[in-house]
């Protein structure tokens, strides 16, 4: 039996952090410089991201399914940032070893951000999120950063680009560029509901990937299960989305069978 914690987070711009930044850069942001896109002092980087959303879920594979568990959420404005972290590290702690994190670029945003965060509170750090010995080969520390895996030496893709190639609901919510004004707007909900988001499409990408190198896990299975989650959460705006795609895996899993049927491949 193989178990996998898919997680992902949302987060706010520490403005008042990176103002110190700027004043330590000895830089006016009104003063007219012209600066490139990708300057840190225009553009606040990942030191300066402050936790507001931590959703997850465990992926159990046994007896020929991978099946995914209850869809949790840690979020503000019921829990502030200590009260979120500690109860993403409560729920880790208790997972064993064996069971490694899952996420889509979480090694170069999530995992440093969440420790940088605890660091901030004087939290102790999970060994789940410990500063890894080999951090290009994270997985070999207890964390399958898929966007590493699946892209291997070919360029960095976001999310929903690879989720559109697999035909995968995502960013069903709001574009990752609007989730800066829902916060500051404390449209929690919606907020809550992206990174929920991104816990479903990241679970479906680890499901080809594990069904794939396994081959005794059902790909139809999985899937249908992560789609069925998003489908009964009705209070999100992704489920509509999720429920045309228990649709559409109903539809080609009846052809399949179908073309099989025809080809004498059936096994009734």
């Amino acid at each position: 039996m193989n178990k996998y914690l898919v997680f992902d987070v949302e987060y706010a711009t520490d403005n008042e952090g990176h103002a110190l930044y700027q004043t330590a850069e000895r830089f006016d942001p009104t003063g007219g410089e012209r600066t490139r896109d990708n300057d840190p002092r225009t553009n606040a980087r990942w030191v300066f991201k402050q936790p507001v959303c931590i959703s997850w879920l465990i992926m159990e594979g046994a007896d020929g399914h991978l099946t995914p568990g209850r869809l949790e959420t840690a979020s503000m404005p019921e829990l502030n940032e200590a009260e979120m972290l500690t109860r993403f590290f409560v729920m880790l702690k208790t997972l064993p070893d064996n069971v490694p994190l899952v996420s889509w670029g979480g090694s170069a945003s999530d995992e440093p951000q969440l420790r940088l965060a605890a660091m901030r509170h004087g939290m102790a750090v999970p060994t789940k999120l410990s500063v890894p010995l080999r951090p290009r080969l994270r997985h070999g520390e207890g964390h399958i950063d898929l966007m590493t895996h699946m892209c291997s030496d070919a360029a960095r893709v976001h999310l929903a680009e690879i989720c559109a190639a697999f035909r995968i609901p995502a960013k069903v919510t709001a574009p990752p560029e609007a989730v800066g004004g829902l916060i500051a707007c404390g449209k929690w909900s919606l907020v809550k509901s992206i990174c929920e988001n991104d816990v479903l499409s990241t679970a479906a990408l680890l499901a080809h990937v594990v069904c794939n190198r396994t081959r005794t896990l059902s790909l139809f299975g999985a899937l249908m299960g992560l789609a069925r989650l998003g489908a009964e959460r009705k209070h999100r705006p992704y489920a509509d989305a999720f429920q045309g795609w228990v649709n559409t895996l109903i539809r080609q899993e009846t052809q399949r069978c179908f073309e099989d049927m025809l080809a004498g491949k059936a096994d009734f």
